[in-house]
């Protein structure tokens, strides 16, 4: 029986389909990749993938290994977060993973203390991270809450998702950028200079703006302060929420997007539709639909 190290590694070249980019996500160098995928293809018995130096496409056999082994990862991490929600509901603790950028003094303690407040024994652990990184917690069940910004093209089946907050997402650039003498910047402007993003894992859907947008070229940055301080570069501009109070608005000049590009960001608390947790869960709707906390961005 193949070890499940080496069906994790080929689920994820087959589901990218790049080896060189699966091996980076996998945190293991190509070469180590290749040989898992090798020695997997010796213990069944057939081929996998087939390769040229401009493609990798999967093997009609490596199709059907894809869907079997599918099947067991599947189950293997829902039993995961089945017996990790268990044992966070029997020591009474729950896990809240929070976008670090998000205001702790305005947002994340003021709903730790209401849910403590409906109950009481309530033990609350905090966890905060990079986007990418507390949506992973979410999803494997190493959290049960999640504090975050999402934008309107995202979705997340099988979650519950409560927005307290929604704003416009703007043009934001520093104060050296040669747009800062303009009164608003156009799809024209934007197709002339390189936009910064997010590194992200998660692929972008087919109607994202981030997807769409035409820009001279694309710049990525591997966590938001470090997207901040790129921002710095005169020849960059991003697109985001003003949501987060630590950015200091005094050092950038923000812009509405061109109407074509418009969209919305939300503040939101998302958790699983099969949570322990839901009947307490259910102050956040309250929260939300009667604006308890004051969020002032």
């Amino acid at each position: 029986m193949p070890d499940f190290h080496k069906i994790q590694y080929f689920l994820k070249a087959a589901s990218v389909l790049n080896f060189t980019r699966a091996a980076q996500e996998l945190y293991i160098s190509p070469q180590a990749l290749n040989k898992q995928i090798a020695q997997l293809e010796e213990e069944l018995g057939g081929r996998l993938f087939l390769r040229t130096t401009r493609r990798v496409e999967l093997t009609p056999f490596g199709r059907f290994v894809q869907e079997q082994f599918g099947l067991v990862q599947r189950q293997y991490e829902q039993a995961c977060m089945a017996v990790s929600q268990y044992q966070s509901q029997v020591s009474h603790t729950l896990r809240i993973a929070f976008f670090q950028a998000i205001s702790k003094k305005q947002v994340v303690h003021p709903l730790v203390q209401y849910l403590q407040a409906d109950k009481p024994d309530l033990k609350v652990e905090l966890i905060g991270g990079e986007i990418d990184q507390v949506n992973d917690w979410l999803l494997k069940g190493r959290a049960d809450l999640l504090l975050t910004n999402i934008h309107q093209f995202e979705h997340w089946p099988g979650m519950h998702v409560v927005p307290f907050l929604t704003i416009p997402a703007q043009i934001i650039v520093s104060l050296y950028h040669p747009w800062v003498v303009k009164d608003q910047v156009t799809a024209r402007d934007m197709a002339e200079y390189p936009i910064l993003l997010l590194e992200r894992k998660k692929e972008l859907e087919p109607d994202s703006f981030y997807r769409n947008v035409k820009s001279r070229g694309r710049h990525y940055a591997p966590n938001f302060s470090s997207l901040l301080a790129n921002l710095e570069n005169d020849r960059h501009y991003g697109v985001f929420p003003r949501m987060f109070e630590s950015m200091g608005w005094d050092r950038y000049k923000y812009f509405d997007l061109p109407e074509e590009y418009r969209f919305d960001f939300s503040l939101v608390a998302m958790y699983p539709e099969s949570s322990p947790f839901t009947d307490l869960f259910s102050v956040l709707e309250t929260i939300a639909q009667e604006g308890i906390i004051p969020l002032k961005m």
